[in-house]
């Protein structure tokens, strides 16, 4: 059985549509993100498609300590948003609306909001300070925005792993115990391709 997944900013009113899952036994971040037909196809973003990896990355950087959710069709919040009543919401790539960010024109940084809904001061994103955290499960994974590619499958497989949990993006890590990936276990790398946990 599958499901959708989006990628929600409720201050800036910007979502982007992260890809499909399937509920399956294997680990989620294998399966997430299929390989896409084309750059242009957003509704799967592709950890192999640099066009996505660099609009996530955007989204990911002028988005920290902002209300973001990571939503699934089981999210209390997804009818609204999905079916566009939460006025304003724009989808990067959607090309539904008129404001609707073009996926090339968000990603390489030429596209910009007409309207800004939030007047917080953006934090300035700081590798390895900047993380997403999921307070379920006292996960966290800094941020290194500058995104080798240990880093994209690390993100790509957090996003898969933790959709419909308690998902943050935060410009500094999470105070309390959380297992941070990199400090210790698991390495980045270990994270990135699945070996941890070992079952």
């Amino acid at each position: 059985m599958g499901d959708s997944a989006k990628l929600t900013c409720f201050e800036d009113r910007l979502g982007m549509r992260v890809g499909m899952f399937w509920n399956s036994e294997g680990p989620r971040g294998r399966r997430l993100f299929a390989h896409s037909t084309s750059p242009s196809d957003v509704d799967t973003l592709s950890v192999d498609e640099p066009l996505h990896v660099r609009a996530l990355w955007r989204f990911l950087s002028e988005h920290l300590d902002h209300d973001v959710r990571l939503l699934g069709g089981n999210s209390p919040e997804w009818e609204s948003v999905s079916s566009e009543v939460y006025y304003g919401l724009r989808f990067i790539g959607r090309n539904e609306f008129a404001d609707d960010p073009p996926l090339a024109d968000y990603a390489n940084g030429s596209w910009q909001p007409a309207q800004v809904w939030s007047d917080r001061p953006r934090t300035r994103p700081v590798s390895g300070r900047a993380c997403l955290a999921c307070f379920g499960d006292r996960l966290s994974l800094p941020l290194d925005f500058s995104a080798p590619p240990d880093m994209n499958r690390a993100v790509f497989r957090f996003l898969a792993e933790h959709v419909y949990h308690d998902v943050h993006l935060l410009g500094t890590p999470p105070a309390g115990h959380f297992v941070t990936v990199g400090a210790r276990e698991p390495s980045l790398s270990e994270y990135a391709d699945g070996s941890w946990p070992s079952r």
